[in-house]
């Protein structure tokens, strides 16, 4: 008899320590405040537990009895119109369920789609999670149409399959919610189980929305994905993106999405692109500063995801970014969780001449210096880290006479002392009354030449 799936466990927010002494920073782990947020995969760090909502099949019911007359009033492909209306007498297939449930949630709010994932529960429940998984991808080839009614409200008329070039996101707004759960059901299930669910999706994949149904519910089935990039179709929904990208696995599928649709770092949600990094890994990083600095809008997320990453190349590429907000504020998290590789490139970024990015570089040296002396001392004497460490603020290049600037990097360069720890654009000034607004005054000139902040290059 086959046993459920065994959960992954959470990863460490830290690398744990080598035989040195100092800590493992050549290992990945997903940041904690990923976790809630991740679309669950097996062997992943947040597979649920096994087992369904017990009330769910009742709440389902309630939501489908509300609407019957929707269902009962529909025009459209006499497929769906048959599979559905045998739905509600109780005769009951993959494919019915998917049309009534596209119809029940046509019009739930926002702020109430979560309730769609009880149908996924209740599917499960009453007739097993392979016929959950085969009816979420029905659900991905049904497209609800939609009537203005009263001049408030749109309400479903007509049911059809899904076309490549359909757009509206009430189409899927519910079903994702649906496929999410399934995800996570079929993450936790048996090996039988979801050997079973993933022979059964194959026949379901009849389009590129659908597709990337199939691929989303069983990520492990790469080939699939493979397949998305070799089609000369795909789909126009945004959601087509979100699904796709939580199915990566490896650089080599990442960049064959990026051939085949330039839309996954402009439409893929945060979750979606945290999911791709916590598959892929650290090798993804190339593809992320590829990006990061053109999509400024997006800048928090990806700077965040590169202070994750325990590379240099990542690390490296937010150090010469100090003088950029977000960029500023993933260092100093990243200090914490890879140390010794924040005192190396910090030191050599703050030995790197009168920049900005030197000055903030120094500044945040020394604070790691003193929260961390063991490192300091555990770092090869001729290590960048001690060299640059002796030459504070910045290694020669960047010694100034402390006696003639009032003892700062920001007085060496002619500008009043600021907090070099954080960009400017969250200094706290320390030049006594009113010089908050004379701060205000000096950062607004500073963004006016793009110093500061972040922007696109």
């Amino acid at each position: 008899m086959d046993t459920p799936h065994t959960p992954g466990t959470p990863h460490a927010p830290h690398p744990p320590a080598t035989k040195s002494g100092l800590p493992d920073e050549n290992t990945f782990t997903v940041p904690e405040a990923w976790l809630p947020d991740l679309h669950p995969w097996r062997d992943g760090p947040t597979v649920p537990a096994a087992g369904v909502d017990a009330g769910a099949v009742d709440a389902a019911r309630r939501m489908t009895e509300e609407r019957l007359s929707w269902v009962a009033g529909l025009s459209g492909d006499p497929e769906l119109l048959g599979a559905a209306q045998a739905q509600v007498r109780g005769e009951p297939s993959p494919l019915g369920a998917a049309v009534v449930a596209a119809v029940v949630t046509e019009d739930m709010p926002w702020r109430e789609r979560e309730k769609a994932g009880l149908f996924a529960d209740a599917w499960a429940a009453e007739h097993g999670l392979v016929f959950a998984a085969v009816a979420t991808a029905e659900l991905g080839g049904v497209f609800v149409e939609v009537k203005r009614q009263d001049r408030t409200k749109d309400v479903p008329h007509a049911v059809r399959y899904r076309r490549d070039d359909d757009q509206r996101y009430a189409s899927w707004h519910a079903g994702e919610r649906i496929a999410k759960r399934v995800r996570a059901l079929l993450a936790a299930a048996d090996e039988a189980t979801y050997r079973e669910a993933a022979e059964a999706l194959a026949d379901r994949r009849r389009g590129p929305f659908q597709r990337a149904v199939a691929c989303y519910l069983v990520p492990t089935q790469a080939e699939w994905v493979d397949e998305l990039f070799t089609a000369a179709a795909r789909s126009e929904q945004d959601e087509y993106v979100d699904m796709v990208l939580c199915s990566l696995s490896s650089t080599e599928q990442l960049d064959a999405f990026r051939d085949h649709d330039d839309r996954w770092h402009d439409y893929g949600s945060d979750e979606s692109v945290r999911t791709a990094i916590a598959r892929i890994g650290p090798a993804i990083a190339p593809a992320l500063t590829d990006i990061a600095d053109t999509k400024s809008y997006r800048s928090e997320l990806l700077y965040a995801a590169l202070g994750a990453l325990p590379t240099d190349e990542a690390l490296g590429f937010l150090v010469a970014r100090l003088d950029r907000r977000n960029a500023h504020a993933a260092v100093i998290e990243a200090m914490e969780r890879y140390p010794v590789r924040a005192l190396r490139l910090l030191a050599t970024a703050a030995s790197d001449g009168g920049s900005d990015v030197a000055a903030y570089a120094a500044a945040l040296l020394r604070r790691h210096a003193l929260a961390h002396p063991e490192l300091t001392a555990a770092v090869p004497p001729h290590a960048p880290g001690r060299r640059a460490g002796r030459d504070r603020p910045g290694g020669a290049r960047h010694r100034v006479d402390r006696r003639r600037t009032g003892g700062s990097p920001a007085a060496a360069a002619g500008r009043p002392a600021v907090d070099a720890t954080a960009p400017e654009g969250e200094a706290r000034g320390r030049q006594g009354p009113g010089g908050a607004r004379r701060a205000g005054r000096r950062l607004g000139s500073r963004r006016a030449a793009g110093v500061g902040r972040d922007h696109d290059v």
